[in-house]
Order: structure tokens, then C-alpha cells, then sequence
């Protein structure tokens, strides 16, 4: 009896349900549909991988490059100056990426049944193998490089080391050797490409370093008027993660280099 009534009532929600189908005449869609979105959602998927992989390969030079040597210059505290020089915006972007190609695998034919903890783990896993391989061929300071071409502003809003170094009246200076004049006195040209006189103190004149043509330097100091600058400290600027350069000369030399001019790329 029960059986009965189970049967009847599964065959009036189907009778139902076939009304309504037949009623506001919906067609079930092809099998062709899905295979496309789920080739779509792949695609989308692995480009958004990469993505994630050049953003990670940034923060890693970001990071790489980010002063540790001279921090007590600019912060006391370690930690703080960890906390506040970290790029944040980068670290946004990749969340996000990260975010979306979980979402778009769950969208899959089997993408939900992954557990999302695992799926999780090995998005930022890959994500950091890739962006650390891209990081150890020049990709990150590439990236990073392009932007401050094109702009400027949002390079120095992202970088931190650009905004520490592109601060001539609060003592900070960097930029690339251009000319030579004597062990005290030569001339740069900043992240802004703008040209300063570099005067060295005259006590640390004393102790020169052995300067160079084509050398990046960070300097601290004061500035004497808008195109000189009165330098107490230098110190060699040599990032890492730069990419791999071939330098013609007698020989082929392989050497990894960050250049700052256009008309040196």
C-alpha cells in the first residue's frame, strides 16, 4: 500500500515536471555546449595559472630586493619594516587570481568533488614553483620594470624600494652611474631619470668606493639644491633576480644585469 502511494506520487512530481517542460517549451541543450564551457573554463583556468605564477615571480624579487641590508636606515624595528615594506598590492592581485581559478575549476564537470583545502594548496603550490623559476630568469624584475616605464606613479605605488629611493629631500637617493669626474664628485641618473651631481662628503671621500660607469648605487645624504646632491653613505645597489644578459666586448660574457636606461635594453 505504502509502495503504492511512493509510485504514484514519484509519477505525478514527473508529470508535473514534464507539463511544465512541455508548457514553456525548454529544450534540453547539447552535449557539444558543455564540453565547449568546460574547454573554456580550462583555458581561462591555466591563463589565469600564469598569471598568478608572473605575479608571484614579482613579489618574490619585491621581496628579494627589499633593503634588507640598510633597513635600520629606514625603520628601526625589523618587523615593523617588514610589515610596512611588503607589497601588499601584488599579494591582492595573486589572492584574487588565486580565488578565481578555484572557483572556475569547481565550475568542471568533476571540479566539485575536490576537496577545496587540497585544491587550495596546490594552486598556491604551483603558483609559487612557477613564479620562483620566472623570478630565477629575470621575468619578476622584467615585469616590475615594465610598469615603471609606463607608469611611474603605480610602480612607486607597489614598490617599495622605488618610494624609499625616489626621495631625494628625506635623504634617499639611487639611481645609475653616468659620469665619473674625481673620487669625490660624479653624476647619476635617478629611478625618475633625472640627473644629479653626486658630491661626496669629505670625510668619506677619504674611503672611496671603487666607482664605475654603469654602476647602481643607493645614497643617502642631503640634497644641496635641485640638481646637487651631498652624499654621506653609498652603497652598491645589486638585485636579484636580474635577467641573464650576453655583454660583447673581447668575448662573450654572460652576466646578470638590471639596467635602469631605455637605450641600454
Amino acid at each position: 500500500m505504502l509502495k503504492n502511494k511512493l509510485l504514484n506520487k514519484k509519477c505525478s512530481i514527473e508529470n508535473k515536471v514534464m507539463d511544465r517542460l512541455a508548457s514553456e517549451t525548454v529544450t534540453p541543450k547539447p552535449r557539444y555546449s558543455f564540453i565547449i564551457r568546460e574547454f573554456i573554463i580550462v583555458i581561462l583556468c591555466l591563463f589565469g595559472l600564469i598569471l598568478g605564477s608572473l605575479t608571484a615571480s614579482v613579489i618574490i624579487f619585491l621581496i628579494q630586493n627589499n633593503d634588507w641590508d640598510v633597513y635600520t636606515n629606514i625603520n628601526d624595528n625589523i618587523l615593523e619594516f617588514t610589515l610596512l615594506t611588503l607589497p601588499y598590492l601584488w599579494i591582492i592581485f595573486l589572492v584574487l587570481l588565486i580565488n578565481i581559478i578555484q572557483q572556475g575549476i569547481k565550475h568542471t564537470n568533476k571540479g566539485y568533488k575536490l576537496n577545496p583545502i587540497m585544491l587550495l594548496s596546490i594552486t598556491i603550490i604551483l603558483s609559487s614553483i612557477l613564479g620562483t623559476l620566472l623570478f630565477y630568469n629575470g621575468i619578476g624584475y622584467q615585469i616590475d620594470n615594465i610598469l615603471n616605464n609606463n607608469s611611474p606613479r603605480i610602480h612607486k605605488l607597489m614598490n617599495h624600494h622605488a618610494r624609499t629611493w625616489s626621495r631625494p629631500n628625506k635623504g634617499f637617493l639611487s639611481g645609475e652611474i653616468i659620469e665619473i669626474y674625481s673620487n669625490s664628485k660624479f653624476n647619476i641618473i635617478d629611478l625618475n631619470k633625472k640627473n644629479w651631481v653626486i658630491m661626496l662628503h669629505e670625510e668619506y671621500s677619504r674611503n672611496p668606493h671603487n666607482l664605475f660607469v654603469g654602476q647602481r648605487i643607493r645614497i643617502l645624504g642631503k640634497p644641496k639644491n635641485n640638481k646637487t646632491f651631498m652624499a654621506w653613505k653609498i652603497m652598491p645597489l645589486n638585485f636579484r633576480g636580474c635577467p641573464l644578459t650576453k655583454i660583447y666586448k673581447e668575448k662573450i660574457i654572460h652576466k646578470r644585469l638590471c639596467p635602469i636606461l631605455k637605450s641600454e635594453r
